[in-house]
């Protein structure tokens, strides 16, 4: 038989809730905006609204490949999102670029999805997020 403090429950609550969110936050340069991509598929959504200065601020400052590489632990994206940034293109050109490689890395490809057969229930073929 277990006995847990009261002291213990609270430091467990507290470990708890001071875990590190792995969210990316669209935030801009002035901290205007607190858009949260909790995924991949959330982070391109909000990319395609928010305005060129914000996505160039977080570009610039190198933001998209470190939370890749932090908090979705891929590194071999990360290395290519980061060779992306170091251009230092405009929003249109960099996300585009940016899009199809997290595309291509986590999702099928349009003509898998054709020959599948009518009826499979396999969900997790359809994308990796």
């Amino acid at each position: 038989m277990s006995n847990i403090s009261g002291e213990g429950i609270r430091e467990n609550m507290l470990k708890a809730s001071c875990q590190i969110d792995r969210s990316f936050y669209f935030k801009g340069v002035d901290n205007k905006l607190n858009l949260r991509a909790q995924n991949l598929i959330v982070f391109l959504q909000l990319a395609e609204g928010i305005d060129n200065d914000t996505w160039k601020y977080h570009l610039d400052c190198r933001e998209y490949s470190l939370w890749i590489l932090k908090s979705i632990k891929d590194k071999d994206l990360s290395v290519q999102i980061a060779e992306i940034e170091n251009l230092g293109e405009d929003k249109e050109i960099s996300l585009e670029k940016i899009k199809t490689l997290i595309e291509s890395n986590y999702t099928m490809p349009v003509k898998s999805l054709a020959t599948r057969k009518e009826g499979s229930s396999n969900i997790e073929s359809l994308q990796v997020l």
